[in-house]
Formats: C-alpha cells, sequence, structure tokens
C-alpha cells in the first residue's frame, strides 16, 4: 500500500516497465496474476519515467 503525493511514482517503481515511444507499460504481478496498465504521454519522454526522478528525495529536514 502507498499514500501520499507520491504514491503513484512509489507505486511505478515497483514495477517492470516497458516503453515504446509516448507508450509506457507497467506490469505487475498480484496474487500469481499478471495485471498490466498502459501510461500513454503527449510526448516521447513519459515525465513519470525520467531518470531525474528515479533518484530524487526531499530532505529530512531544513
Amino acid at each position: 500500500k502507498f499514500d501520499g503525493p507520491w504514491a503513484l511514482k512509489r507505486l511505478l517503481d515497483k514495477a517492470d516497465i516497458t516503453s515504446t515511444g509516448g507508450n509506457t507499460q507497467a506490469r505487475f504481478v498480484i496474487g500469481g496474476r499478471d495485471v498490466a496498465y498502459t501510461v500513454q504521454a503527449s510526448s516521447d519522454q513519459n515525465p513519470l519515467f525520467l531518470p531525474a526522478l528515479s533518484g530524487f528525495s526531499c530532505p529530512k529536514a531544513f
């Protein structure tokens, strides 16, 4: 279970990701069943899967 404003990003980080153009498919195995979601973007690079986001983390304190 993922909560909060970044929940979708944390969920997608757990997926098996394949990309072709603006379409990205996120695949999960849930309860022994294969589940796939297709995420479409209007550009070739889907903003949910940019390399800059993969290493991003907020500071613990300011």
